[in-house]
């Protein structure tokens, strides 16, 4: 596979800080605040302090383009998940590359039998990215997020160990069948 995630280290974040700050991240993410060095580099050291915390930059074609978070319990052996593409223009199929690579290395490493995430009701293309991942629906918290006057509903989604069993064969065979596309063109 061309793809993998691997850990962030500080060398990673300034470019980190970079994606986290485009338009089409910050819209798309509960905090939605310009991110300074500062505060960036001090939410980086208390992360990198943290055990539950794994901070990983998704790689495609040796090139970094995204980065996929978890926050780890470990006693009730599940995760929660964040993540984002911090390119635009990127080739169809990436963001289920990462996706992938991060449901795969979460479940082979964190000993976890969940992983869970939150997706802003405006966000139809992480509604069906999370679809297509085999994440099921397990709830919705209505007016729970508050932008600019406006409450929008925060979708709960999970996955369970055996589900993402079922479903990472059939994933990785869309995958390679639609490989033909490169960062290159």
């Amino acid at each position: 596979m061309n793809f993998y995630l691997r850990q962030a280290g500080f060398d990673d974040l300034e470019l980190i800080r970079e994606w986290r700050n485009k338009e089409h991240v910050r819209k798309n993410s509960f905090n939605q605040h310009y991110v300074t060095k500062e505060e960036h580099k001090d939410w980086f050291s208390k992360l990198n302090k943290d055990n539950t915390k794994q901070c990983l930059i998704f790689i495609l074609e040796d090139v970094p383009l995204g980065i996929s978070i978890f926050s780890i319990n470990h006693k009730h052996q599940r995760a929660n998940w964040s993540f984002y593409l911090g390119e635009t223009g990127l080739p169809k199929g990436t963001g289920t590359k990462l996706g992938f690579a991060s449901m795969d290395y979460a479940f082979d490493n964190f000993k976890v039998q969940k992983i869970h995430t939150e997706v802003l009701s405006y966000n139809l293309a992480s509604l069906k990215f999370h679809d297509k991942l085999g994440f099921v629906l397990e709830g919705k918290h209505k007016k729970h997020f508050l932008i600019e006057s406006v409450f929008y509903d925060v979708y709960l989604f999970s996955i369970f160990r055996e589900g993402w069993e079922e479903k990472k064969d059939n994933l990785l065979m869309i995958i390679e069948k639609g490989n033909n596309t490169s960062l290159q063109g």
